[in-house]
């Protein structure tokens, strides 16, 4: 399995020392010491590429208390491939993630941080740390933690919401619905949003035998972690991957519409305090036109060439815009009309609503 894991086509990939390996000291060892030539390979055999990932994550074991974090760190001293250790620069690992378990509180997050500075003290930009939320205590003080990143300078960039131990430990029964995780799950993705963290990824959906029932449950429960704000979904199994990646890709007649919902304001030139303008019968301001923006960067990032789905259509479509007054109860009246260079597309009803924002787009 880790070398098939390298030619999956996702955007992280997380190596699971803790609930897939055996809690003792002799298994974690040799999981470590697995992982630790998988992924520097040797003088003979370079280690694997991973052509279409942009992230590897390690899943470090729990630790009894927050202040044992040291312990684990210190297993990954090696893994960011010093030159001495590995003397080909196209065998060195630049960059590693770690994903952070039973976090409770932020004075836990605060005992990693330091950890990360004192372990790798000199490279500690080549780190990023994934907070794994998956207990009634994170949930709670979920603003606290999340906090904690704006001073981290970019070392935390990534929650991921654990709904089964959540559930555990909480009592809760998992339904289809998941009604159950609504608070918990709008919590995350709301303090990720308020603290800038671009990346929340979504609970696990368990089946996973590839079969029509299976695959049409994964896509709901994608496409709802979409619209709650979430940018990407832990997947267990390849085959779960392009319906996740399907779920979480704007689809064409959104880049459509929001390639025109960009190009109207970018034609009314507006001043700093904004306006509004009618596209489609509807009303466009700025909030509008920041959705439509971030949909176009999270294309991008989806790999979609915006400019290939736009075609050649010549035809035109007219605009109308309203600039704003400086008073917000009041508007000027004189309107004019803006040509486009491609007819305007209204988003489909699928995905008009709670596309995701901003961030990676996980799989």
């Amino acid at each position: 399995m880790l070398l098939k894991s390298s030619s999956f086509n996702v955007d992280t990939i997380i190596y699971d020392l803790e609930d897939s390996v055996q809690d003792n000291q002799t298994a974690t060892r040799l999981a470590l010491k697995n992982l630790d030539r998988f992924l520097h390979g040797n003088l003979q055999e370079p280690p694997p590429p991973f052509p279409a990932v942009k992230e590897l994550a390690i899943r470090i074991p729990s630790t009894t208390t927050p202040q044992n974090y040291f312990s684990p760190f210190r297993n990954f001293q090696t893994f960011l491939s010093p030159p001495e250790r590995v003397p080909n620069p196209s065998h060195r690992r630049n960059h590693l993630s770690f994903v952070i378990p039973k976090i409770r509180s932020a004075f836990d997050v605060e005992l990693v941080v330091r950890a990360v500075g004192r372990i790798f003290p000199v490279n500690r930009s080549q780190v990023s740390l994934i907070l794994l939320i998956e207990n009634a205590a994170a949930v709670q003080n979920i603003g606290e933690i999340t906090a904690l990143a704006k001073d981290s300078e970019g070392l935390i960039n990534g929650l991921i919401f654990g709904a089964e131990d959540f559930a555990a430990d909480v009592g809760m029964t998992r339904s289809e619905s998941l009604g159950e995780f609504a608070y918990a799950r709008s919590a995350i993705v709301t303090a990720a949003a308020a603290a800038g963290i671009p990346s929340v990824i979504d609970l696990v959906t368990l089946e996973h035998t590839g079969d029509n029932q299976d695959l049409a449950k994964l896509e709901r429960e994608a496409t709802n972690g979409r619209a709650l704000g979430f940018t990407g979904k832990q997947v267990i199994h390849p085959n779960q991957v392009p319906v996740v990646q399907g779920a979480f890709s704007p689809s064409r007649n959104l880049i459509n519409w929001a390639t025109d919902v960009v190009k109207g304001w970018e034609n009314a030139k507006f001043d700093d305090k904004g306006g509004s303008f009618s596209l489609g019968g509807q009303m466009m301001d700025r909030p509008m036109v920041s959705r439509a923006r971030n949909i176009l960067e999270h294309a991008v990032l989806c790999g979609i060439d915006i400019a290939s789905l736009r075609g050649s259509s010549s035809t035109t479509s007219h605009v109308s815009s309203k600039s704003s007054a400086p008073d917000e109860d009041q508007r000027t009246s004189g309107e004019h009309e803006l040509a486009q260079e491609k007819k305007s597309a209204s988003p489909d009803e699928d995905k008009a609503n709670g596309e995701a924002q901003t961030g990676e787009l996980g799989q």
